[in-house]
């Protein structure tokens, strides 16, 4: 009875194991569809999403900046932070600013750096 069981559950993981390399997933309504038709739409998307991002470039005004990106919580400054996209919050860059005010970040305060733009998962204050 239990050696049954433990082919039972090694046959669906295997199972489990071939849909996946083959990739074939099911839809909630029983239709199959490939994973590639699936990731075409998120690969286009996040492209998307990455080339907005790599608009942005040193010379920017951080209102320019502000037209792609957002702010997030944590800890800055008026010459450093981090931005958040504003289509998904978990792709972000830190930028350093040439800051017109140590204590106040202006709209019209000049990129001097700015990283690639990575993942990162979301802080909030």
């Amino acid at each position: 009875m239990v050696y049954a069981a433990c082919i039972e559950a090694d046959t669906r993981q295997r199972t489990a194991e071939l849909k996946t390399m083959y990739g074939w997933r099911w839809q909630k309504a029983g239709k199959r569809i490939r994973d590639s038709e699936i990731n075409l739409e998120q690969k286009k998307w996040i492209e998307g999403v990455m080339l907005s991002s790599m608009t942005v470039k040193v010379g920017m005004t951080r209102s320019e900046l502000l037209n792609v990106f957002t702010t997030e919580g944590g800890i800055s400054t008026a010459s450093q932070r981090i931005y958040v996209h504003r289509e998904c919050p978990y792709i972000k860059v830190d930028v350093k600013f040439a800051a017109a005010s140590p204590m106040q970040e202006l709209p019209t305060d000049k990129i001097v750096e700015i990283s690639r733009p990575y993942l990162d998962g979301s802080v909030t204050d």
